[in-house]
């Protein structure tokens, strides 16, 4: 079954306290994702109402984090401490209706109904007792003792037994009306809670689908409730709760606790389309597909089947680990599968590479056969920066330690290569006539005749074809790297 959206209008709300962990980035990206295949908007709205943990470097770093995802959203960033009199009268409108009521109980208090609700073995609930007061006696204390405004779930329930809303990948949700508890909408130093700005902000956004980590399942009964009660027209948002994603030790993604950055996924020189595409892996995959076979998974035709084939009902009910390795695999082949264009292009981006110390210039025949042998090479970064290192200007191998039949290799190949000039390189005929050459004047072949020159050229046992090697590397490169290994 395939879930439908018409027009969705959708938001990203991250509280700007930390950087963004791949958990919240597969948030925005299905947010993202599904805007654009339905043709909705897509909001991002800053939760920044916590005035001691909000930073304006985590702001900025949220914007930086998106654009290297590519993910786009509406030009109107939504600033929640910019919202403080839609909260105001949001509330007020809630007194009105006698379901806000002051709580003056002290964290004291709460805190040893919390201990004994722990020792009969069952979940918490504020026990209700400034519900009690009459409204005089509350206005009263107001003036002298500090108190919290908390919603009456009970009253706004309006006679429900139960409370429901639809997830639209786990079907129902229902839970009973007296299991929840009065929740607090105000604080004691001024601040909203989370449940009621998330909420009067949604109302005023028009919001269509809200779609967030399982983690939030318990506050979407609540907010059920205030939606109910502050924007009565029975047309309410539905859900999707996320399964959430684990590091792989299996602990929960934290901000706070070493959980994968963009930051980290940048100095892996993992791509960000990547990132985009796997992050949906791990909880979904489309149906009949096989990421682990050879076919080549990142192609456009496959992005745009990903797009027009997300079906949120296969989305993993139970937690998944965010597998590093299995990234690293994915970002290896999506590489080998671009153009090589699109390749030397992506390598540029990268901050660890510098190709304008390439030995050869970019825009030659030579290059090009560089970047075909070294993109069909790829696996890593690291490796790759191996393998393009003998093609530097900065290149050195350092002292080899050669045998005699080695050196015998290299004594012929100096001898068959063709006078040294200034820009020439050897073609793949003359490579071969060469190779010939050597192998009769010293009867080798096979390792014995390639490794010697290989190692000669590029201090390495393994790496690109020798062929290839030879064919990119300028003739002078080629004669004065075997002449120092004979000096």
């Amino acid at each position: 079954m395939t879930i439908s959206f018409t027009s969705p209008i959708l938001r990203f709300a991250p509280s700007p306290t930390g950087r963004l962990h791949i958990g919240n980035l597969r948030v925005a990206i299905l947010n993202h994702l599904i805007a654009k295949r339905h043709n909705g908007s897509f909001h991002l709205r800053i939760e920044d109402t916590d005035i001691e943990r909000s930073e304006q470097r985590f702001v900025e770093k949220i914007y930086n984090d998106l654009n290297w995802l590519g993910i786009n959203y509406e030009k109107n960033v939504i600033h929640q401490s910019e919202n403080r009199s839609l909260y105001d009268s949001s509330l007020e409108k809630l007194k009105e209706e006698n379901l806000a009521y002051p709580c003056f109980c002290s964290k004291e208090k709460i805190e040893k109904e919390k201990i004994a609700a722990k020792l009969r073995k069952e979940p918490y609930r504020y026990s209700r007792t400034c519900r009690s007061f009459s409204q005089e006696e509350a206005a009263e204390r107001m003036k002298t003792e500090s108190h919290v405004f908390r919603f009456d779930s009970q009253k706004g329930a309006q006679g429900k037994t139960d409370v429901k809303f639809l997830d639209k990948a786990r079907g129902e949700q229902k839970k009973k009306t007296e299991l929840i508890e009065d929740f607090i909408l105000l604080r004691s130093d001024g601040n909203y809670s989370f449940a009621f700005t998330s909420t009067v902000d949604d109302i005023h956004l028009g919001t269509t689908d809200i779609i967030r980590g399982e983690d939030h399942l318990s506050n979407s009964f609540k907010q059920r409730l205030l939606f109910e009660n502050l924007a009565p027209t029975g047309s309410y948002p539905a859900y999707i709760h996320l399964s959430l994603l684990l590091k792989e030790d299996r602990t929960p993604l934290s901000k706070r606790h070493g959980s994968l950055t963009v930051d980290d996924f940048i100095h892996k020189n993992i791509l960000p389309e990547v990132v985009y595409y796997f992050s949906l892996f791990p909880g979904w995959s489309p149906k009949g597909s096989n990421f682990d076979d050879s076919r080549d998974v990142y192609t456009d035709e496959l992005k745009e089947h990903l797009s027009n084939n997300l079906n949120l009902y296969r989305l993993s009910k139970s937690a998944a680990v965010f597998d590093m390795q299995r990234l690293l695999w994915f970002n290896g082949y999506y590489i080998k599968g671009l153009d090589t264009k699109r390749f030397i292009k992506t390598l540029e981006s990268l901050n660890e590479l510098d190709l304008n110390r390439l030995i050869i210039e970019k825009e030659t025949a030579q290059a090009e056969t560089l970047f075909i042998a070294l993109k069909n090479n790829f696996s890593s970064f690291e490796e790759f920066q191996l393998l393009l290192s003998p093609f530097l200007t900065s290149f050195s191998c350092g002292d080899l330690k050669l045998n005699d039949a080695e050196k015998d290799v290299l004594q012929a190949t100096l001898k068959a290569l063709p006078v040294p000039q200034e820009g020439k390189h050897l073609a793949a005929e003359e490579i071969k006539a060469l190779f010939k050459t050597i192998k009769q004047e010293v009867g080798v072949k096979g390792k014995g005749l390639y490794h010697p020159i290989r190692l000669a050229l590029t201090g390495a046992d393994r790496g690109v074809e020798l062929h290839t090697i030879m064919e990119v590397l300028p003739l002078v490169v080629i004669h004065a790297r075997i002449l120092s290994h004979l000096s």
